[in-house]
């Protein structure tokens, strides 16, 4: 008997992204720099494929599915998912010294269940440039080149998990092995059943990283000599793991 095999295997995937942005900047009553910028992003993929496989070829010229006579296995599968985000910036500074930053976005993930699909991160940042100031220039004029204080705080999203965990997923395959068939006897013919693969977790949402900075930078001989001191504080909650089975 004719053994050989002809596989075949297509695949077809989208991806599109968008992105829009508008800025803005001006200054107003000659001491006052405002700068605005708001955007939006989206992404989609999409993704199917197909494949199969047959034996028994009648002959090995002809390379088409029709050419083999046995059916040893079908497949096909697709996946998807869509991510949305709006975000915008504010930065305003008065005369070059007093420096302030707002930032806020909004993300929304298809891989969470609808409740929990949007996540909320602000951040904000402010700093002093205290070598501007009148009361500085005895230091200034011995050496000080720059000193400045900032503060900053800030939050940021992680969606990296599997694009279905937070739904059940269900398979016609048992738990032991791939190749083992859900079977059944039902009117006295055998048919294939489903089973609960994954259970879901419909809580499943953003995980999300909180950082808080307070610093201090300083100058030098015309910055010849510069050093930072910084207290840094980072803290994640929510945190997306794959637990062991």
């Amino acid at each position: 008997m004719n053994r050989a095999t002809i596989y075949n295997y297509a695949l077809k995937s989208k991806r599109v992204n968008m992105d829009l942005l508008i800025r803005y900047n001006t200054t107003l009553w000659k001491y006052h720099d405002l700068a605005l910028l708001a955007g939006y992003s989206g992404s989609l993929y999409d993704s199917d494929s197909f494949d199969a496989t047959k034996e028994g070829m009648s002959s090995w010229y002809l390379i088409y599915m029709n050419s083999a006579t046995k059916m040893n296995s079908i497949n096909g599968s697709a996946t998807n998912w869509r991510m949305q985000s709006y975000f915008g910036r504010l930065n305003y500074a008065y005369r070059g010294k007093y420096l302030f930053e707002a930032n806020f976005r909004a993300d929304a993930s298809s891989r969470f269940a609808p409740g929990n699909r949007w996540g909320y991160f602000p951040s904000g940042s402010a700093a002093w440039r205290i070598d501007q100031e009148s009361f500085m220039e005895g230091l200034v004029n011995k050496g000080l080149s720059s000193l400045k204080f900032r503060v900053s705080y800030g939050a940021l999203g992680n969606n990296s998990v599997g694009n279905y965990d937070a739904l059940s997923l269900y398979s016609n395959k048992d738990n032991t092995s791939s190749k083992n068939i859900l079977n059944y006897v039902l009117n006295n013919a055998l048919a294939t059943g489903l089973a609960q693969a994954v259970i879901a977790n419909p809580e499943l949402t953003w995980e999300t990283t909180k950082v808080a900075d307070i610093g201090l930078d300083f100058g030098f001989f015309g910055n010849r000599l510069t050093g930072t001191i910084d207290y840094f504080n980072k803290r994640t909650t929510g945190i997306l793991i794959n637990l062991p089975a």
